[in-house]
């Protein structure tokens, strides 16, 4: 009781090292991604999610192309737009 989030940060730590990314809307705000690093493979990942979360993907579409995003890595944090994902004009 009262340890949940702190298993829940030691969980998406472990699975983060293991190079998944975590992607969380929080509404009408903004996106947050977190990424293990930056690699050419992660930012295609992440390009690809901007494009299919703006056509519509399992059942959710971002309707604002200029809803931020948060993304971030053990080294820094970027901020973007969807629709600036989905064109590829990243700030890394």
């Amino acid at each position: 009781m009262g340890s949940e989030s702190e298993a829940r940060k030691e969980i998406l730590l472990q699975v983060n090292t293991q190079g998944w990314i975590r992607l969380r809307r929080y509404p009408n705000r903004y996106w947050s991604a977190t990424a293990p690093s930056l690699t050419p493979a992660v930012q295609e990942h992440l390009r690809d999610w901007a494009i299919g979360i703006l056509v519509g993907i399992e059942g959710f579409k971002e309707p604002d192309r200029y809803m931020p995003v948060r993304i971030s890595t053990p080294e820094r944090e970027f901020h973007s737009t969807i629709g600036d994902l989905a064109n590829g004009s990243c700030p890394w």
